[in-house]
């Protein structure tokens, strides 16, 4: 079986399988997107782990286990019979399966696909701020909130967003100052750039004003601006169903119980399938879908 996507949600499927006796392929175009991240935080055990380092521990983990890795992206897929398997350490026959074309132009069959590519975070169209993703600039107060207490803290979006987010990150920021972005009712001054001083990445983030005015903070969150990864829904016949406020339209699976798709075969996990983001939901998605792949190839599924 092949899972396309080696982040936490696609490297915890690949345990819970290889710990199942399953022979598993991992797929994985190396550039998952939370390396943008200092540190992992809010996950039991790895608190302040840095990704890199979480990824390293895991596939070392792994080692006992019939799990390797294809460091590629995946171009194509098609359903083909005789792709599956047949009867092996308990596991009932699959006759269909599918093939999947990889950047490199080779293929590889699978009877059944984990597509755990996560989805593309972006910053919102404003100028300089994609330049502090990740550093200065983050989406979550869940992950971040507790490394900007005592900071000056600012917000920035369309009203929407500082409605929603202003009250949530009080929470953990008691100088926080909410920048507009976009047309106001009452015309008051918006953001219209960002930017930071120094070049060491320790100056302050200045926030310029449309009245000509700046105002300066140590940190800002911002919504993401939420894409896909890939276009491979199509080839396995589905499309992007997963209704989210976070972006204008649909994005990512929805899955039942066992992380399964429309298509059977198919199962999707952590922010693919809609779960709030964090390493920690990744997880628990990959393990979930991982024991639903169990269950179909024992015939429970």
């Amino acid at each position: 079986m092949a899972i396309i996507g080696g982040g936490p949600a696609g490297l915890s499927a690949a345990l819970v399988l290889g710990r199942a006796r399953r022979s598993v392929l991992v797929i994985d175009a190396g550039r998952p997107g939370h390396f943008a991240a200092d540190a992992v935080h809010g996950f039991l055990g790895m608190e302040n782990v840095p990704p890199r380092e979480l990824r390293r521990r895991v596939w070392e983990q792994l080692e006992p286990f019939d799990v390797s890795l294809v460091q590629a992206g995946v171009v194509g897929s098609r359903p083909e019979a005789g792709a599956g398997i047949r009867e092996s350490r308990g596991a009932v026959a699959v006759d269909s399966g599918f093939v999947l074309t990889l950047d490199d132009g080779s293929t590889v069959e699978a009877a059944v696909v984990l597509l755990a590519t996560g989805v593309h975070y972006g910053v919102m169209d404003l100028p300089g701020l994609a330049a502090l993703w990740g550093e200065r600039l983050f989406h979550c107060p869940f992950c971040h909130g507790w490394e900007v207490v005592g900071k000056r803290v600012g917000v920035i979006g369309p009203q929407p967003v500082i409605d929603h987010m202003v009250p949530l990150i009080r929470l953990w920021a008691d100088d926080l100052t909410g920048f507009l972005v976009g047309p106001t009712a009452g015309g008051g001054p918006t953001a219209v750039s960002v930017s930071r001083d120094g070049d060491d990445g320790t100056g302050d983030v200045v926030v310029a004003l449309s009245d000509g005015s700046e105002v300066r903070v140590d940190v800002l969150f911002a919504p993401p601006a939420l894409g896909p990864v890939d276009a491979l829904l199509e080839d396995f016949g589905l499309h992007h169903d997963f209704e989210s406020p976070m972006t204008p339209e649909p994005l990512g699976l929805a899955v039942d119980a066992n992380g399964a798709t429309a298509v059977r075969g198919v199962y999707a996990a952590g922010d693919f399938a809609g779960e709030l983001p964090s390493v920690a939901n990744a997880v628990q998605s990959g393990s979930k879908a991982a024991v639903g792949i169990v269950r179909l190839l024992s015939g429970q599924g």
